[in-house]
């Protein structure tokens, strides 16, 4: 029997409440992506770049524009990178590209709902540009309300496998992503990359590509039938609210866990950033020790 893949919105209003919810979700069962904004849609980035520029871009394929892209990435690539896909694995391709920041049509996933709701939380808040002065009720609006996406794997497939009209497997073809061809129907499915970056095995990420460049992702998984889930619903978003005084209790939380730019991201890159984070963290008496027996600052 099935159903519409319809997502079912539940409401979140701290860490506690949403590790209680995700607990009885089985590993690598679901895939999770945190949005920022409760209003955003799952799609990749190359689709928000077409959709802003279009117009000054032209009507060249898309199809042969995204396999342009890929053939003049693999040129320069050899220079910074030590291991390469076979030139023809173009999935790899695209996820050392979207790694990078390439506008591509590959959209990230994790399969850790920490780490989602970790990019979800960090990046809700809107910078105050220099020449506003908000007052408390409008700084508070700058918190926003995030969430996170959940999909059930096993449930995704099955839809791409039904509209492919194969039991088992999704092809690298299926996605034509070559040019001279292209794929008429509609499905996204997932990989991981023959080649796993530190940063992909720390966040645990994996990919979703749909089957072609523009496809609306979030109407697709809207009305694509899906086998009844004895888990539940195989789409659940988890809403939080926005405000300051909840982002911060969510930020002590993720920080109390574990889950901060340096776990997520090796290196000194993710130190780096985790500085941020630690501007919410109470100086220690262990700190303020150490912070005197520091050498005084010479003065000339």
């Amino acid at each position: 029997m099935f159903n519409q893949m319809s997502p079912k919105e539940i409401p979140v209003g701290s860490y506690e409440e949403f590790v209680r919810e995700i607990n009885h979700l089985h590993c690598r069962d679901w895939v999770f992506r945190g949005h920022p904004d409760v209003k955003y849609h799952i799609e990749p980035s190359l689709k928000r770049f077409y959709r802003t520029h279009q117009k000054n871009i032209g009507e060249t394929s898309r199809a042969i524009r995204e396999y342009d892209a890929i053939r003049k990435f693999q040129k320069s690539a050899h220079h910074f990178l030590t291991h390469l896909p076979d030139d023809e694995d173009l999935l790899s391709w695209l996820a050392i590209m979207q790694h990078f920041g390439a506008p591509t049509r590959l959209v990230d996933f994790t399969y850790s709902a920490h780490a989602a709701l970790f990019f979800a939380a960090v990046d809700s808040v809107k910078p105050v540009a220099s020449e506003e002065k908000p007052d408390e009720a409008e700084l508070d609006k700058k918190y926003r309300p995030y969430s996170v996406h959940a999909l059930n794997l096993k449930a995704i497939q099955m839809a791409a496998y039904r509209v492919v009209r194969r039991r088992f497997e999704i092809k690298e073809d299926d996605f034509c992503i070559r040019p001279k061809t292209e794929q008429t129907k509609d499905f996204v499915s997932f990989f991981e990359g023959r080649w796993q970056n530190p940063r992909q095995v720390a966040q645990q990420g994996l990919f979703m590509i749909p089957s072609r460049i523009d496809l609306d992702i979030h109407g697709w998984l809207r009305e694509c039938p899906a086998a009844e889930n004895p888990a539940g619903p195989p789409w659940r978003v988890y809403n939080f609210p926005g405000g300051r005084a909840s982002y911060k209790r969510m930020i002590r939380a993720l920080i109390s866990s574990n889950l901060t730019h340096a776990s997520l991201f090796p290196g000194i890159e993710g130190v780096a950033r985790s500085m941020y984070l630690r501007l919410y963290e109470p100086i220690t008496k262990i700190d303020e020790y150490w912070l005197r027996k520091s050498p005084s600052a010479k003065t000339t």
